[in-house]
């Protein structure tokens, strides 16, 4: 397995972000949140990655991955960014569990947000939900 070290992650995500393509020159860390949200929930599509192939380049590079994928990518766009973030994952009792993100604003503290399930909301994994399943959920 290869493991990217910071240097690696800090230079793909800078050049997602170099074009302006996602913030623009929002410098509100709220607002640029919102528009990392946004550009990851719409960029990439939920896929259950192998474990050899997973790291935010890779992410960009195939534009799927899965809840941790998506949590990752967020993460590494915000911390780009200058805005902390950081993983937060969950484990069912009955195996599996879930990934998502938290970034820091003053003076509120760590704000949850969930990429992966605003695509699940929005569109119902690209068709591999019915409405009704998106509706239930």
């Amino acid at each position: 397995m290869i493991v990217l070290g910071v240097r690696e992650t800090h230079c793909a995500t800078a050049a997602v972000l170099n074009d302006g393509e996602i913030v623009g020159g929002e410098t509100n860390p709220w607002l640029q949140a919102g528009l990392v949200f946004e550009w990851v929930k719409d960029h990439l599509t939920y896929d259950y990655p192998d474990m050899a192939d997973r790291g935010v380049r890779r992410t960009f590079a195939r534009g799927r991955g899965d809840c941790g994928e998506f949590a990752h990518a967020f993460i590494a766009l915000m911390r780009t960014l200058g805005v902390p973030a950081r993983l937060v994952t969950a484990n069912w009792y009955q195996g599996g569990g879930h990934a998502w993100a938290e970034f820091y604003l003053e003076p509120y503290g760590w704000i949850p947000t969930d990429p992966s399930m605003g695509q699940v909301l929005k569109n119902g994994l690209n068709g591999q939900l019915t409405p009704q399943q998106v509706d239930e959920f």
